[in-house]
């Protein structure tokens, strides 16, 4: 039987990464071990866990949410091999498991300052945000223009081709600026949280 992840973590189907660490942040204090005395706890702390620790991961998540249409919106339709499922499903479980260990090993203290740490890891790039979305915020300004100097007959100095360049330019730009600041965000966790 597939796990549903998303009722796990009580979220919707496709939410965005963003609301996924929120849920995932208030279960896992309200439920680890060291806090929660109550029998279900320990489970619970697995569970919810193992749900994070796959919606989190861009292709761990694409697997499950492929397998995740097949068995709960398409139920009817069996298209997807029950092996694969059962293999993904034990892979996702182990490692699942092998982290809520390490978690619910910590003291509660620590694993509450980790999570803070990695909230601030998260907020320490919102300048970053801030600049890539001043950015892309010129290229929709230049994208709009570029109608209206291609429109005018009595443009022929060469301003259309100039715009098109910067749109060239400012595309690249955010795309590379994104790509570093995520590079950068995984290094930094990776290396803070090993």
């Amino acid at each position: 039987m597939m796990k549903n992840y998303y009722q796990i973590l009580g979220v919707s189907y496709g939410v965005d990464l963003s609301t996924i660490k929120k849920a995932y942040r208030q279960l896992a204090l309200q439920y680890h071990p060291d806090k929660n005395k109550a029998a279900n706890a320990e489970q619970m702390f697995i569970a919810i866990t193992e749900a994070y620790e796959v919606l989190r991961d861009k292709i761990k998540r694409a697997e499950y949410d492929f397998l995740y249409k097949k068995y709960f919106q398409s139920p009817d339709i069996n298209v997807y091999e029950e092996s694969t499922h059962e293999r993904k499903q034990q892979s996702w479980t182990s490692f699942g498991e092998q982290r809520a260990k390490e978690y619910s090993s910590m003291k509660y203290e620590d694993f509450s300052q980790r999570i803070l740490d990695e909230i601030k890891i998260g907020v320490s790039y919102t300048p970053n945000l801030i600049f890539i979305f001043i950015c892309v915020l010129g290229l929709y300004g230049l994208i709009s223009a570029l109608p209206k100097v291609f429109s005018n007959r009595h443009s022929s100095d060469g301003t259309g081709i100039l715009i098109v360049f910067f749109i060239l330019g400012f595309g690249t730009l955010v795309y590379f600026l994104f790509q570093r600041m995520q590079a950068d965000y995984t290094e930094e966790r990776k290396r803070k949280f090993k």
